[in-house]
C-alpha cells in the first residue's frame, strides 16, 4: 500500500491538464465581461471550475492511502477503437454505418455482452441519431453513403 491514493493524484493530474488546455484555449477568444460575455466567457468559466476540482481531488489524494491502479486494457482498446472507427467509417460509408461500428466495438469491452442486444442498440442509436441529427436538427450528414 502508498501512503497516497495514486489513481485520485493521476485522475486529478490529468483533469488539471485538460482545464488548463481549455483555459488556455479560451483566453485566446474575445472573454468580455460579466454584463458582456463574449465566446471565451463560459468556457473560461468551465475551465476554471476544472482546475479547481482537480486540485481537490489530487490535493485529497495525498492524505489517504490507495492501491496501485491496474490497467483495464481490453476496455481501454475497445472504447478507444470505436471512436477511431466512428471517425473513419463516418467519412467513407455514412452515419448509420458509423453507429453501428462504433456499438459493435465498444461493445467487445465487456466480455459478457450478447450481440442481439448490442444489434438492438444500434438500431435504436440509428434511428434517434436520424430523428434528432438530420430530420429535427438538419444537419447536412448521410444517413448511408452509396458510391
Amino acid at each position: 500500500m502508498l501512503r497516497i491514493d495514486l489513481r485520485d493524484l493521476i485522475g486529478g493530474g490529468l483533469l488539471f491538464t485538460l482545464g488548463a488546455w481549455f483555459l488556455f484555449r479560451s483566453l485566446q477568444m474575445h472573454v468580455g465581461t460579466s454584463t458582456a460575455m463574449g465566446p471565451g466567457y463560459y468556457p473560461m468559466l468551465a475551465a476554471g471550475a476544472l482546475i479547481a476540482l482537480s486540485l481537490i481531488i489530487a490535493g485529497s489524494s495525498l492524505f489517504r492511502p490507495g492501491d496501485v491502479p491496474e490497467v483495464s486494457w481490453r476496455p481501454l482498446v475497445s472504447v478507444c477503437a470505436s471512436i477511431l472507427s466512428f471517425g473513419i467509417v463516418m467519412d467513407f460509408l455514412g452515419l448509420m454505418p458509423a453507429i453501428v461500428s462504433t456499438v459493435v466495438i465498444a461493445s467487445l469491452a465487456d466480455r459478457r455482452s450478447r450481440i442481439l442486444p448490442t444489434l438492438l442498440l444500434a438500431a435504436g442509436l440509428c434511428v434517434a441519431a436520424y430523428v434528432l441529427f438530420i430530420s429535427l436538427l438538419g444537419m447536412p450528414m448521410q444517413p448511408i453513403k452509396w458510391y
